[in-house]
């Protein structure tokens, strides 16, 4: 089964009970082609907050300061500095999510395209992508059984699994046993448990 990404990019949140550590993070990016785009926008699902950095000669920067372990914002691009998360989901293919960390990312014809380099969470995330498109989600489990990403992805396959019309059509019991027992014993890890028990 293949996910909608805007389904996923809709019930994004942040994993919380990891542990809180503060890191400086820069994430630069170029734009490659010309845009009618003046700014970079990161929004933080957690806290609401969206920051922004102008489009210089093609080029953006954020210096971000981390506040856990694992942090995922969203990227989108805006003509200006207002734009709200809201709005930019109209807009098909501007937007993605990338964990804060040292990142360069290199945007060619959209933002959900671009190409994130830099940190194993956004490789990750890269790998998510991937599988949704290709439906192989028990594969994604094998081969990231510790990473975070993989909570994300699984509490994602639990609420569309609950969709009446694909009601039990994906093994999450079997997906959550794949993951490691520093991801089960986590706090989302439990909750991801007793959802699946219910």
């Amino acid at each position: 089964m293949k996910i909608n990404i805007s389904f996923l990019i809709f019930i994004f949140f942040t994993i919380q009970g990891l542990h809180s550590q503060t890191l400086n993070c820069k994430i630069n990016g170029i734009l490659l082609e010309q845009s009618p785009f003046k700014y970079a926008l990161l929004n933080d699902a957690k806290t609401k907050k969206v920051i922004f950095a102008p489009i210089i000669d093609g080029h953006f920067e954020f210096n971000i300061e981390r506040q856990n372990e694992f942090q995922m914002m969203t990227l989108f691009l805006g003509e200006d500095s207002l734009k709200t998360y809201e709005q930019s989901r109209r807009d098909k293919g501007n937007s993605r999510f990338i964990a804060v960390e040292d990142t360069y990312i290199t945007i060619k014809d959209n933002v959900l395209g671009a190409t994130v380099k830099g940190g194993s969470m956004n490789k990750d995330i890269d790998d998510m992508y991937k599988v949704m498109s290709s439906g192989q989600f028990e594969s994604f489990f094998q081969q990231h059984p510790n990473s975070p990403v993989s909570l994300v992805l699984l509490k994602s396959l639990i609420r569309i699994n609950e969709v009446t019309w694909l009601q039990g059509t994906l093994n999450c019991k079997l997906f959550y046993n794949k993951l490691s027992e520093n991801l089960k014993n986590s706090i989302l890890g439990k909750e991801l448990l007793t959802k699946m028990s219910l």
